[in-house]
C-alpha cells in the first residue's frame, strides 16, 4: 500500500522559495549584458557631442550617419549576446516602457533646444552628451531589470510574450 505522505508547511514554503531563486537566476543569466549597453550608451553620448558642437562642422549629417551605424551594430551585438528572445508586452510593460522612455528622451529633445556661445559650444556639448548618456543607461538598465524581474516571477499571460 502507498503511504500519503504529509508535506508540512515548511517543506512547502522551502519548496516555493527554491522555484523562486531558480526563476530569477534563469532570468538574471538570460538579461542583456551590462557592457552591451554602456557601450551603447557612449556611443549615442558621443554622436550627441558632435552634433552639438556647432556650425565648425557639417555636424549634423556626421552624427545621423554615426548614429545609424552605432544602431546596426547594436542590432547585430544583441542578436549575438542576448540569450533571451521575447519581452513581456502587456497594458502595464507598455505604460512603464513610456514613462522610462519619456524620462530618457527628454534630454536629447532639451538638448536640441541649447544653442550656447562659440566660445561655450565644446563643454556645453560635453555635458549634453554625458547627461544623454547616464539618462539612456539608466533607461536600459531600467527597462532590462524590469522585464527580467516579471519574468522571474512569472507575473505575465503566455500571450504577453512577444
Amino acid at each position: 500500500m502507498d503511504e500519503k505522505r504529509q508535506i508540512s508547511r515548511e517543506d512547502a514554503q522551502a519548496s516555493l522559495d527554491t522555484v523562486a531563486q531558480s526563476r530569477d537566476k534563469a532570468a538574471k543569466v538570460k538579461a542583456r549584458p551590462v557592457w552591451l549597453d554602456a557601450s551603447f550608451c557612449v556611443g549615442v553620448g558621443i554622436v550627441m557631442v558632435v552634433a552639438n558642437i556647432g556650425p565648425k562642422l557639417p555636424s549634423v549629417p556626421i552624427a545621423l550617419g554615426c548614429l545609424t551605424l552605432i544602431a546596426i551594430v547594436y542590432a547585430l551585438a544583441s542578436r549575438r549576446w542576448v540569450r533571451r528572445k521575447g519581452r513581456i508586452v502587456d497594458e502595464r510593460s507598455v505604460g512603464k516602457n513610456m514613462l522610462m522612455f519619456l524620462m530618457a528622451y527628454a534630454p536629447i529633445v532639451l538638448s536640441g533646444m541649447l544653442r550656447p556661445d562659440d566660445g561655450w559650444s565644446l563643454p556645453v556639448s560635453i555635458g549634453v552628451g554625458v547627461f544623454i548618456m547616464i539618462s539612456g543607461f539608466a533607461y536600459l538598465r531600467l527597462d532590462e531589470r524590469y522585464q527580467a524581474r516579471r519574468l522571474a516571477a512569472g507575473d505575465y499571460d503566455p500571450y504577453d510574450l512577444v
